[in-house]
């Protein structure tokens, strides 16, 4: 079962799906041959039925194996770090927002394997704060599982900037 405008490509297996308009599932995609996994990805039912949705599309890593090779595999260790490292840091706001001396933070992804932590500070006193903080030491704990290489961490001066 599809909603309109939803497209899957050439490798994907589906199974027992529905699948919420303008998705566009990847290929190489299987859904409905592991309930488990299914369930971690997207929504289930009782009956085995799967709920995609753009938002679950866009946190999975690459079902290609060629693009895991080539890109994936250059900037992560696992396969499965990907999912890990964005709900990490979706829920990492919360330990940014009790940072006293961050008033701004924003936790971007360019890609699907490439991830950005980006902070303002009022003053050079606040700046080096963060990088002893909880987030800072949840990522470089597990940052040998996670990362194929240290994170670069680079400093910039804000030129302008428009907040509320």
């Amino acid at each position: 079962m599809a909603l309109p405008y939803g497209q899957s490509h050439r490798g994907a297996r589906l199974n027992k799906v529905g699948i919420d308009r303008g998705v566009e599932i990847p290929p190489g995609l299987v859904v409905g041959e592991n309930p488990d996994l299914d369930a971690q990805r997207f929504r289930r039912t009782e009956k085995g039925v799967c709920l995609i949705t753009k938002p679950m599309i866009d946190r999975l890593p690459p079902q290609s194996l060629e693009a895991e090779q080539s890109v994936l595999g250059a900037i992560l260790i696992d396969r499965d770090a990907v999912i890990e490292v964005a709900e990490f840091l979706r829920g990492a706001v919360d330990l940014a927002t009790q940072e006293e001396g961050t008033p701004v933070w924003f936790a971007l992804r360019t890609d699907t394997s490439t991830f950005w932590i980006v902070d303002a500070f009022p003053g050079e006193a606040q700046r080096n704060a963060p990088l002893e903080g909880p987030i800072a030491g949840a990522l470089m704990d597990n940052a040998d599982r996670l990362l194929s290489a240290p994170p670069e961490i680079n400093r910039a001066d804000v030129l302008a900037s428009k907040t509320p």
